[in-house]
């Protein structure tokens, strides 16, 4: 005769099963928290780096007109940026005091052959054609979600919640086709965690901010597109944000 599992038996079974189930949401937390916690120290030491180049050379990586007499050129200088670099070999910049183009990708190539960041990256986006970034190639790969790039952009107006002079942004979201947008990485509870420990809490203002509601590729990150009144969607729990963080050239 069969012997079918008494209501103890299958009582231990749930118990363990809902431990189980228990461990990995908390790992998945754990994990979550350690990507997001990634984020300002990423930041930091990206700011770190972009202003100590500039005091060592007098110009902002990327930007800086005497590049190939510290590194040495590439045969496709000046050139359209087609080219990737596989060593320190490089091109120069227009010294204008901007980001301008495709100066963004010869930022991380320049910063990295400086030794001031880690990796090796090849000055060149993937398609010339479209602006798109990849990780660990033409630009750093970041610890959030372990697919998502820093994009460095040369203008944030007419994008930016408020027009913004700084000369330099970096995008922290997945690669995206087009050359001044990043796919959302965060939703607005966790952009408003972040920003409320490093800056002022306010998605159109200070150090790190987001795009608008009316952009496309980030939906409803916030509540308004007027920087003064703007504040993150909270009741939104889908990933909306993709924020950017000046670097104050």
């Amino acid at each position: 005769m069969r012997r079918a599992f008494s209501l103890v038996e299958l009582s231990i079974v749930l118990v363990i099963i809902g431990l189980l189930v228990g461990g990995v949401l908390s790992g998945r937390a754990l994990i979550r928290a350690n990507e997001l916690r990634a984020v300002p120290v990423e930041y930091g030491k990206f700011f770190v780096a972009s202003q100590a180049f500039r005091d060592r050379f007098s110009y902002i990586a990327g930007d800086i007109p005497t590049a190939t007499n510290y590194w040495g050129a590439m045969a496709a200088c000046p050139g359209d940026y087609t080219t990737p670099s596989t060593d320190t070999a490089t091109c120069n910049g227009d010294g204008n005091g901007a980001i301008a183009s495709r100066e963004r990708y010869r930022f991380w190539h320049h910063l990295a052959n400086a030794g001031m960041i880690e990796g090796r990256y090849t000055g060149v986006p993937v398609a010339v054609t479209v602006a798109l970034l990849t990780a660990g190639i033409d630009t750093p790969l970041s610890k959030i979600g372990g697919v998502q790039v820093l994009k460095l952009s040369d203008n944030g107006a007419g994008v930016m919640l408020a027009t913004d002079p700084r000369h330099a942004i970096i995008f922290f979201g997945a690669a995206s086709t087009s050359a001044s947008a990043a796919v959302p990485i965060l939703s607005p509870e966790e952009a408003w965690s972040i920003d409320t420990k490093m800056d002022d809490g306010l998605p159109g203002k200070g150090t790190m901010m987001n795009y608008n509601n009316t952009h496309t590729t980030v939906g409803s990150c916030v509540t308004s597109a007027t920087a003064d009144t703007a504040t993150y969607a909270l009741t939104l729990s889908d990933k909306a944000c993709a924020p950017f963080f000046a670097l104050n050239f």
